[in-house]
């Protein structure tokens, strides 16, 4: 899964990078049986949520939303609501013969991605006060 958070266009790679990487000491602080930041696979702890802060940099690749994945089943990246991550959720569920239906029915859920333009200057105090505690 990944999550995408609509930084406002005034902010460099190396700023998002930095937020992102401090993000990732924290929640693995806090919560290390739910993340890791270990890149080596053989090193990574199992059945736990890599936070990929070193994949925010010009010229990585990301996933794309609407893009149907190389996986038995055509499954396709597909934007979800909050509401719908939950314990035992499988990307099998959304496929290419379910996408379109659900497209019309939800909308673009990933259009807030493109213009809902978050800034970084609050949530950073707010970290810096989490990481004094």
């Amino acid at each position: 899964m990944h999550i995408y958070i609509p930084l406002a266009p005034i902010y460099l790679y190396e700023h998002a990078r930095a937020f992102a990487e401090i993000l990732s000491t924290l929640v693995v602080r806090d919560k290390p049986e739910l993340f890791t930041t270990s890149r080596s696979l053989a090193r990574r702890q199992k059945n736990r949520v890599y936070f990929d802060w070193m994949q925010i940099a010009r010229g990585k690749t990301i996933s794309a939303p609407y893009v149907p994945r190389a996986h038995p089943g055509a499954t396709v990246a597909t934007p979800l609501e909050w509401s719908e991550v939950r314990a035992g959720l499988n990307p099998k569920e959304f496929h290419i013969r379910n996408v379109l239906p659900r497209f019309d029915a939800l909308g673009d859920l990933f259009a807030a991605v493109l213009t809902n333009h978050q800034h970084l200057e609050e949530p950073l105090v707010k970290v810096e006060k989490l990481l004094t505690e």
